[in-house]
């Protein structure tokens, strides 16, 4: 089954600088346990707890070996999410990167054309989201940094795998500037 490593990005803004607060990551900690239910293999890397660079964090990810790496997060956090898994493709270039939360949730195109390094958007609710896309990529990882690029067969191969997936985004895999949304999920939490 394919393993599983969510990552709660740090939280550098002046609010929360000047607030304090750090709090469990709770969205991540319900789609581990949906995960965890289901057999998946799953592990959380809070960073905003742990103060890690990104690299330190891509670090500790290799040292985990997921075959997808999933980051959550809003307004504030989204720029230290798309640094984080830039770090972590340096060290795990065959590892597919998924983000969620509302700030890709809102800006899923966006959010693509801002971090190549990320392959899906999770929209919405993500516990039965993520759990098809990792039935989905069972036994699939990219063979090398090349086939992830638009036009390739990987990227074909992924749109194939994924495109069912309801509420999700991704690249169109034959035009850079252009990303699929597939429908919404029907009776989010029915499962």
């Amino acid at each position: 089954m394919t393993r599983v490593l969510l990552v709660n990005p740090y939280d550098r803004s002046a609010l929360n600088k000047i607030l304090g607060i750090r709090a469990p990551p709770l969205g991540l900690m319900y789609i581990a346990a949906f995960l965890e239910r289901a057999g998946v293999p799953v592990d959380i890397l809070d960073a905003n707890l742990s103060n890690k660079t990104s690299e330190e964090i891509a670090l500790e990810a290799k040292r985990r070996k997921p075959e997808i790496v999933g980051l959550s997060a809003v307004t504030p956090t989204v720029k230290a999410a798309m640094k984080i898994m830039k770090s972590i493709r340096m060290v795990m270039p065959n590892v597919v990167g998924i983000i969620g939360g509302a700030h890709p949730t809102f800006l899923p195109a966006e959010t693509l054309a801002d971090c190549p390094e990320l392959d899906i958007v999770v929209m919405g609710e993500g516990e039965e989201t993520v759990l098809d896309l990792v039935k989905d990529f069972d036994g699939f990882s990219w063979q090398n940094e090349e086939e992830r690029k638009i036009g390739n067969s990987g990227m074909r191969k992924l749109a194939e795998r994924i495109s069912k997936v309801r509420g999700i985004a991704f690249r169109d895999p034959e035009n850079p500037s252009s990303t699929r949304i597939t429908p919404p999920p029907i009776n989010p939490g029915s499962r």
